[in-house]
């Protein structure tokens, strides 16, 4: 309860821009930065799977002429 009577204070003290500022940058700190840093897993599986697609194509390109 108390941390709510401290948002509500927040607000009067400060007005709802002030809060809007410091949800956005909390926001930007956990969830984006989670986020990216998924992004950045299946950035690298992609790249694995296009190489071994590539590497795939290649071995079939190879023994197509033999």
């Amino acid at each position: 309860m108390d941390s709510v009577q401290n948002i509500i204070d927040l607000v009067i003290n400060n007005g709802l821009g002030v809060v809007c500022v410091i949800y956005m940058i909390y926001f930007q700190m956990t969830t984006m930065k989670e986020m990216s840093q998924t992004i950045s897993k299946m950035n690298t599986s992609l790249e694995l799977i296009t190489d071994r697609l590539e590497n795939i194509e290649d071995h079939i390109k190879e023994n197509e002429g033999k």
